[in-house]
């Protein structure tokens, strides 16, 4: 009996023990099968360029939970990789980011080890099931100056090569009718490339100037913006067209508030007149001579730079903001320390475009502007209420009893006009909804070492006051030619202007005007005097003038300049990157 209990209690623990040790090896597949899915189905979406390889791999992490471990003797986390990928696996991910490397990598769950290796990453699993085709081509830049080291990737296989010394490359992928690659290379364009023929490609690159080291121009030598200690605003090629205006000085007043355009009640916004410019405050201790030309515009406006050379306001005001390359504002006294005091009130460095190499190439840019009169802060009265605020205040009541008649009569004679209807809006009349145009017309082309651009642009500013406006047609040849560490260059710049003012005279005499009079006669004809009762106003001079009257009299009030400027240069660098 003893002994067939035993083999009884025996059999139970057996039971158990297979049972734990079934449920184990059931957890540890289930376990290992849910890792291995994980890398499997794990999908990563990544765009980095020029990024150092140690930042992608820390992007890798933050999106996944994914792990890597690699020592700095196997991998230098300062090389920069640029990576597109999308919805990719980390095979996949990693295949490309390690192309041209002697980088394996080994998935252990969710751990990723790097080590050296001798020999190239590991194949995708799509060429060990197709055949394979070979793919040739050169990339070159605009110059035609092969590029080396440049990047060509197997779109959506991670495959990739590198440029040669000749910027060839040669590319072994599985065959198929229509590839896809990605070429990329620091400090130019990622462009893709689709491959459908058997013969070679050829693959040209362009210059990213938005990935390009920030600089400050300061009209004299560029330096880093994070080296530069002094107050400057850098004001790019794409901020001044986000900013669509008529000239580039309105445009710099709305990016940067410390270029400050003093608003002028009197002369509005006539398109002809110079703006008075602060950046630094108004000055304080002008000069006799000064003071005695009535110059006060001038005490305050910068210094203007233009290309190294020093402008007019005027000629700042007519330029083409199509053709600036960026604007940098000098603001402390690092301008004064570079410029002497004709910095002290700031400095405006413009820099225009350069001619870009390649081929001849033609642009045109044009626009519209529109300019609408606002009078909705002008709360004025009408010709009733006019009539009835002057009766109410006493101005019809005789001082003298001889004049008590005399003042009944006018007061019945402007009366009988407002029933009559008469009832005029004065600020209307001078003014219109003006429609201008832009036009500008590029011509550029050239190689490495010589460079050439031509241009021509119009800009027809029609103001908000009848007959009023602004015409300018600049013109320029810009040459540029490298040799070695020398560079020559020459810019001829033509500049023709054409202002013309309303004849209609000032916005502010309109507002004074009484709106039971009427500006034409019974005939049509516009009146000159409004009201030619001399006995009412006391005099002839005293006599209301129409401000329209002086329109019909083909009097013209205008100006013109032509401006021709050309300046040679000459740089050389000593030191390569200089």
């Amino acid at each position: 009996m003893k002994n067939k209990n035993r083999r009884v209690g025996i059999l139970p623990q057996c039971n158990r023990l297979i049972f734990v040790l079934g449920l184990l090896c059931i957890f540890s597949t289930g376990f290992s099968k849910t890792l291995f899915a994980y890398a499997q189905t794990k999908r990563i979406t990544l765009s980095l360029t020029d990024e150092p390889i140690g930042k992608i791999l820390q992007q890798i992490e933050k999106s996944s939970e994914f792990l890597f471990l690699y020592s700095e003797a196997v991998l230098d986390a300062s090389q920069k990789k640029t990576i597109h990928v999308e919805n990719q696996t980390i095979e996949v991910i990693l295949d490309q980011l390690f192309t041209g490397m002697s980088i394996g990598y080994e998935i252990n769950n969710r751990q990723i080890s790097l080590k050296q290796t001798s020999k190239t990453v590991k194949q995708s699993p799509a060429f060990q099931k197709k055949g394979l085709m070979v793919i040739t081509g050169m990339v070159k830049d605009v110059s035609g100056e092969p590029v080396i080291g440049a990047t060509i990737l197997f779109k959506g296989v991670g495959l990739g090569v590198a440029t040669d010394a000749q910027g060839v490359f040669s590319l072994k992928i599985p065959e198929m009718k229509k590839v896809t690659l990605i070429v990329s290379y620091i400090g130019m364009k990622t462009i893709e490339v689709v491959f459908e023929s058997d013969k070679p490609i050829r693959i040209i690159l362009e210059e990213d100037t938005e990935v390009m080291d920030e600089v400050v121009v300061t009209g004299i030598f560029d330096r880093k913006a994070e080296s530069y200690t002094g107050a400057v605003t850098v004001i790019t090629e794409k901020e001044l067209k986000s900013y669509g205006s008529r000239s580039v000085l309105t445009t710099l007043r709305n990016i940067d508030p410390s270029f400050n355009m003093i608003e002028s009640n009197e002369w509005g916004s006539n398109p002809n007149r110079l703006p008075e410019i602060q950046i630094r405050g108004a000055a304080s201790l002008p000069s006799i001579d000064q003071l005695q030309d009535d110059a006060q515009n001038d005490l305050n406006t910068p210094l203007i730079i233009l290309d190294g050379f020093e402008i007019s306001l005027q000629r700042m005001m007519d330029l083409d903001d199509n053709e600036i390359s960026s604007i940098a504002l000098l603001k402390d006294a690092t301008a004064t320390a570079i410029y002497g005091s004709r910095g002290a009130n700031g400095v405006v460095v413009i820099t225009t475009k350069a001619p870009e190499a390649g081929k001849l190439k033609f642009s045109y840019t044009g626009s519209l502007n529109v300019e609408v009169p606002d009078l909705s802060d002008y709360d004025v009265l009408n010709a009733v209420d006019k009539l009835e605020l002057e009766r109410v205040s006493d101005y019809y009541n005789a001082k003298l009893p001889s004049d008590d008649l005399f003042l009944a009569r006018k007061y019945s004679e402007i009366l009988n006009n407002v029933v009559k209807g008469v009832d005029t809006y004065w600020l209307s009349k001078p003014l219109r909804t003006g429609i201008g145009q832009r036009h500008n017309l590029k011509i550029e082309g050239g190689d490495k070492s010589f460079r050439y651009s031509a241009s021509l642009q119009f800009n027809n500013v029609v103001a908000v006051m009848k007959e009023s406006g602004r015409n300018n047609f600049n013109g320029g040849i810009n040459l540029s030619y490298q040799h070695e560490k020398l560079i020559f260059r020459n810019n001829l710049s033509i500049g023709l202007n054409k202002a013309e003012e309303s004849p209609f005279g000032d916005f502010s005499d309109y507002v004074k005007l009484n709106p039971y009079w009427t500006s034409h006669d019974d005939t049509g004809d516009v009146r000159k005097l409004l009201d030619d009762d001399i006995r009412y106003w006391g005099s002839v001079d005293e006599l209301p003038v129409n401000p329209m009257y002086n329109a019909m009299l083909n009097v013209k009030d205008a100006s013109r300049y032509t401006d021709i400027t050309n300046n040679f240069s000459i740089e050389w660098k000593p030191i390569q990157g200089a």
